[in-house]
């Protein structure tokens, strides 16, 4: 019987996409790891021991590639093979172990140090395995359903909050109030660090003002509560211009939100109800977030994915925890954490993280080596970048688009403008 030494191949043999005209490559590989992820639903029920797991299937493999090229030609092989790394689509890898896969590189790092490894050339990779071909929704496609579902995982959570609180004592009223007050003066301070709020800024301002007006009645109306954050989080979103900075702000605001039960009756559950509901609010609109620009690189599409499903998580374990705090109350008083909107809020953050991962294939790659000699930073940059790049105004200076793109990629200022020296690490998006 074959023996794992028997179906280990030597070598590792990598054929580029057709837009680089299916170059073939031949090198050393060592091993390397390659991460498998679950997509779960998880959902704790009150006094029911263990958890109620929901199997969606796995994420596409993640594998890290650390591939050697020696010989005497070694340097011209990786030359070429770094140039072929720009092109677009999927390469065909006959991996040592695995065999055939079908990869898209999200990042490669050219570790060029004739010095110490003058016999052979090393390269770390990352690469993400995809559908095949064919199986894949179209981002236009995918853009639409993921905006409809984060809508739904917003309704539903304005329906999570009618469905969760009760007022029928002054006692709940002042739960919610308390709660409603913590959320916006929260809101309040997170606006500070958006920077286009003026442009929609009175249409939020008219909604702090219904929701105050909502809370000052007893009993408040809840139905027009939930509608007035629902639209006061949709407006924020809208002022946002970055995904990115996106993310990062509905993500800090969660964070600061510190709402949490004081007892474990009616009034503690109005205040967790108040919490998730932001949360929850939270999560459609980081959702909705990933469509828009920022996002420029493969590398980030992942570390944005990655922010995404951590989100996610974290919603989910807080609200948890707080579950848990109700366990020995009457179970009509119970709080139940997302009893009837978890699925579009998983749904709504699953989609999320498709269409990043879907739309990375298009993005650009990030390469980094260093310097072999001084060189000039704009000599790097049309070197890498194909030539000079239009003329842009920056900082009310004219300059080339590729050379002042280069310097914003590596933080260069000052003398670091003229001259690199050698050995200076420096990376470039294609």
């Amino acid at each position: 019987m074959p023996t794992i030494e028997d179906r280990l191949q030597p070598e590792i043999k990598l054929i580029s996409p057709n837009e680089d005209g299916n170059k073939e490559y031949i090198g050393k590989w060592i091993g390397d790891p390659v991460t498998k992820e679950k997509k779960l639903g998880l959902f704790d029920s009150p006094k029911v021991k263990g958890t109620l797991i929901q199997d969606l299937e796995v994420k596409g493999d993640l594998h890290q590639l650390t591939i050697y090229f020696d010989g005497p030609d070694h340097d011209l092989v990786s030359a070429e093979f770094w140039k072929s790394l720009d092109a677009k689509g999927k390469w065909a890898i006959f991996h040592p172990m695995r065999g055939l896969l079908n990869l898209n590189l999200s990042r490669a790092v050219w570790e060029d140090e004739p010095v110490r490894s003058v016999d052979f050339t090393t390269f770390n990779t990352n690469w993400i395995e995809g559908l095949p071909d064919g199986t894949e929704v179209s981002i236009v496609e995918l853009k639409t359903t993921l905006d409809f579902q984060a809508s739904e995982a917003n309704l539903s959570a304005v329906r999570q909050l009618e469905s969760n609180v009760k007022v029928d004592s002054f006692a709940q009223y002042r739960a919610i109030v308390g709660a409603v007050e913590k959320a916006v003066n929260t809101i309040k301070k997170n606006l500070k660090k958006i920077e286009n709020l003026q442009i929609i800024n009175p249409r939020i301002e008219a909604l702090f003002r219904g929701i105050e007006s909502t809370i000052s009645n007893f009993p408040p109306d809840i139905t027009a509560l939930g509608a007035q954050f629902s639209g006061l989080f949709e407006s924020i979103g809208l002022s946002q211009n970055n995904s990115i900075s996106s993310i990062d702000n509905f993500t800090t605001f969660a964070d600061n939100l510190a709402i949490e039960p004081d007892d474990a009756g009616d009034g503690g559950r109005n205040s967790a109800a108040i919490l998730e509901l932001n949360l929850s609010l939270v999560n459609a609109e980081i959702a909705k977030s990933v469509i828009l620009p920022g996002i420029e690189t493969r590398e980030q599409a992942i570390e944005i994915a990655t922010k995404v499903n951590d989100y996610f998580a974290s919603m989910i374990n807080r609200l948890d925890e707080i579950q848990e705090f109700f366990y020995d109350t009457p179970i009509e008083s119970q709080f139940v954490s997302q009893s009837g909107s978890y699925s579009d809020q998983l749904t709504a953050n699953k989609l999320a993280i498709k269409f990043l991962l879907s739309s990375s294939v298009n993005l650009k790659i990030e390469r980094r080596f260093k310097t072999k000699v001084p060189r000039t930073p704009i000599e790097i940059a049309w070197t890498e970048l194909d030539g000079p790049g239009e003329i842009i105004e920056v900082d009310g200076i004219l300059l080339d688009e590729n050379f002042a793109n280069f310097c914003k990629w590596n933080n260069l200022h000052g003398d670091d403008i003229i001259l690199l020296s050698a050995g200076t690490e420096v990376r470039v998006f294609i």
